[in-house]
């Protein structure tokens, strides 16, 4: 199955160009949602493009699920930017826990369909949570086997002149496998939250202050930072150990350019990131 993966993937990146493919400075960058699930639960992980700054003709992304108690069952296209004209591939291989996905543009046509989005959905991750799976981070990350290797590997673009782009950034995510805590009834209005959770910020779009809003279901460290659309950390808006309960911290992005922001929540009970859009 591996072999026939790859087989695959190989195939799909030789109709990417007529030309000869040269490696070229990084462009856009690709996130993987990290997502809370229950034991035996569907799930599903979406895959974003981020940062992109050139007309994509194909897109690369080969991903490693970091344990057999989540299993892929499908990947969807459904939403995603991936233009009418421009051809996938797709392959599941849950014996090795990988998973491949191919856009490549549909060589009878020119010139070919590209992605000229800055950042949008690519594609959709359905999988099944094992019943049995432990309350822990499933790590969903890219495979790279190292530079000198020959096998289809790590996340690129191409563009419509046959150039390729390595991604300038890669952010892993995680299927966070946990479960409700249990909550004394008789504590009323003062009960504690029951999930770890982080809210959409408000105001969004935002201009230039905007308040994020999370809950944790016991004590953790935790740290808040924000990311610009290129993978690059802004500002550490938190970074200490709070208390259970309900929490909030305020974002002035007074000295920040217009664009889509990303927050990321983390905690000992796993990462949770959202987007946001600053208009001044």
């Amino acid at each position: 199955m591996k072999l026939r993966m790859l087989s695959i993937m190989f195939a799909a990146l030789l109709l990417l160009t007529l030309t000869p493919v040269v490696k070229a400075i990084a462009a856009g960058g690709i996130t993987v949602d990290s997502v809370e699930a229950t034991p035996g639960s569907k799930v599903a992980v979406p895959i974003r493009l981020i940062g992109n700054i050139v007309p994509i003709a194909g897109i690369q992304v080969a991903l490693r699920i970091e344990s057999s108690f989540f299993t892929i069952d499908s990947v969807s296209l459904e939403g995603s930017i991936k233009p009418v004209g421009m051809m996938s591939a797709i392959a599941i291989d849950n014996a090795t826990d990988s998973v491949g996905i191919i856009l490549y543009p549909d060589n009878s046509s020119y010139p070919y369909s590209t992605i000229s989005a800055a950042s949008g959905l690519l594609a959709t991750l359905h999988g099944t949570v094992s019943g049995d799976a432990p309350l822990q981070d499933i790590g969903v990350d890219s495979i790279f086997h190292g530079t000198s290797s020959i096998m289809w590997t790590g996340a690129g673009f191409s563009d419509d002149q046959g150039l390729f782009y390595e991604a300038s950034v890669f952010h892993a995510g995680a299927v966070m496998v946990q479960t409700s805590t249990a909550i004394d009834e008789g504590m009323d209005g003062n009960q504690l939250p029951n999930d770890f959770s982080l809210s959409q910020n408000y105001p969004n779009p935002f201009n230039p202050t905007t308040t994020i809003s999370f809950t944790l279901p016991v004590g953790s460290s935790v740290r808040l930072d924000v990311f610009n659309v290129l993978g690059q950390k802004v500002v550490t808006l938190l970074e200490e150990r709070l208390s259970a309960g309900s929490h909030q911290v305020s974002f002035d992005a007074s000295e920040q350019p217009s664009g889509i922001y990303f927050y990321r929540l983390t905690s000992s009970q796993g990462k949770l990131t959202k987007k946001m859009v600053l208009l001044k």
